[in-house]
């Protein structure tokens, strides 16, 4: 493959990065969780006859509904790594702030990363008032997982992955066991 090849080639990393729309339902499920223990653990003639606590069952099925609307406001955020030009191009609009940022700083971070994630996230894509709109909305821990994201897309060199599982159960399936 010679050089103009390989750049006709090439393709940005991409990552994921899933975050729950609903964190309220955490709190429900955490509640139904420690129902669930105490039911489960109750001494009833259902137990000692073998069955499973009626209650223990209704709550799990609760938990269980609980998990799949979590499952369902979950968005999976895909973030693209940018080209160097782009890079340079949020740098240069995001200068650090003096007497604000620290000494030293290249950027201005708080408007560095907004404008980084905006930039880096290919679905759903958003304009830097969005982002800044979802900065608003998530808490400080799911923007994080964007910003980490964004921030390793770019910075970091992609390898290929391995999953030792993975390649367990094929061998395994491919023995037919």
């Amino acid at each position: 493959m010679d050089i103009e090849q390989i750049i006709t080639s090439a393709r940005r990393p991409e990552t994921t990065v899933p975050l729950c729309m609903r964190g309220d339902l955490q709190a429900v499920w955490e509640q139904l969780d420690r129902d669930f223990d105490t039911a489960d653990k109750e001494i009833t003639d259902e137990v000692t006859e073998g069955g499973s606590p009626v209650l223990a069952v209704k709550i799990a099925k609760q938990m269980a509904e609980v998990e799949r609307e979590m499952r369902d406001s979950t968005v999976i955020f895909i973030l693209r790594g940018l080209s160097r030009s782009q890079w340079q191009e949020i740098v240069k609009e995001n200068p650090p702030i003096e007497g604000v940022d620290e000494e030293g700083a290249e950027v201005n971070e708080e408007s560095f990363v907004t404008a980084m994630i905006a930039q880096c996230c290919a679905d759903p894509s958003m304009t830097i008032e969005q982002a800044k709109r979802l900065h608003d909305e998530v808490t400080d821990g799911q923007w994080q997982s964007l910003a980490t994201a964004a921030w390793q897309v770019n910075k970091n060199t992609p390898t290929v992955p391995y999953s030792l599982a993975a390649s367990t159960r094929l061998a395994i399936s491919a023995t037919g066991h």
